[in-house]
């Protein structure tokens, strides 16, 4: 059987060393809207879903139903790293988003925040 939306949503976020809080902020969302994804109380709107798969570097239909291709198709140094990450989650993404010449602006607009 496979995991629930709910499960996955959890899995993927302790995998990418993120807590909660920390994920919400990435999304736009709510810390609580996160908790609610997590314990299946919602299943979010589709533009949250999306926003939630491309932070977590997965595929949004795969993140919704579990089929399909897990990994998304976003340059590998715009995905979330993993737990054992040298340093701490937003000083990373914004020495990778310097490192790509890209503004603050662009990156948001990339990943459709």
């Amino acid at each position: 059987m496979r995991p629930s939306f709910a499960t996955r949503v959890k899995t993927e976020r302790e995998r990418a060393g993120l807590s909660q809080t920390q994920l919400a902020r990435i999304c736009g969302l709510s810390g609580p809207m996160i908790s609610c994804l997590e314990r299946g109380k919602s299943a979010g709107s589709e533009k949250a879903l999306v926003s939630v798969a491309r932070a977590l570097g997965v595929r949004p239909e795969w993140l919704r139903s579990g089929s399909g291709k897990r990994d998304g198709d976003w340059p590998e140094e715009l995905v979330a790293f993993p737990k054992t990450a040298s340093q701490p989650f937003p000083d990373r993404i914004k020495q990778l988003r310097k490192e790509a010449g890209l503004s603050q602006k662009q990156l948001a607009d990339y990943v459709g925040v």
